[in-house]
């Protein structure tokens, strides 16, 4: 009979440490001067989010009227679905900086929406260039 023995699993941020030093081992023991660049590379890459949408706090406030009232029913359905449960989070500039900071993420990338009326994008466009001030 075998004994089953419980693994207890290491945080990913754990695993990847390791990882990394068992690859800086292996580079060095193949040439020494890869391995001093690759473990520089490794410490100093900074994490970048690539696709964030972000909104005010009057949009997330309630954003079916905000949809509605700027007649952007497509947005409307995708944030705020009639049938299932939406996958949007919502976040002001506080939350997000403190969430970036939180999982080390050092930059992202605000992306706008595919809006149905131009006055709707000249806002999203001006929420973006204040949050950038």
């Amino acid at each position: 009979m075998r004994d089953d023995k419980v693994v207890e699993r290491k945080p990913a941020s754990v695993a990847r440490t390791e990882r990394r030093r068992i690859l800086f081992r292996l580079a060095f023991i193949c040439h020494p001067l890869f391995a001093i660049g690759h473990s520089l590379r490794l410490q100093m890459a900074p994490i970048i989010d690539c696709h964030i949408h972000m909104y005010p706090p009057e949009v997330f406030a309630n954003p079916i009227a905000w949809g509605i009232a700027r007649r952007e029913p497509w947005w409307t359905e995708c944030v705020a679905p009639a049938n299932r449960a939406t996958i949007q989070g919502w976040a002001d500039i506080p939350r997000l900086l403190a969430d970036m900071d939180r999982s080390g993420i050092e930059r992202c990338v605000m992306l706008g929406w595919y809006w149905e009326r131009q006055l709707t994008c000249d806002e999203q466009n001006s929420w973006s260039i204040e949050w950038v001030r």
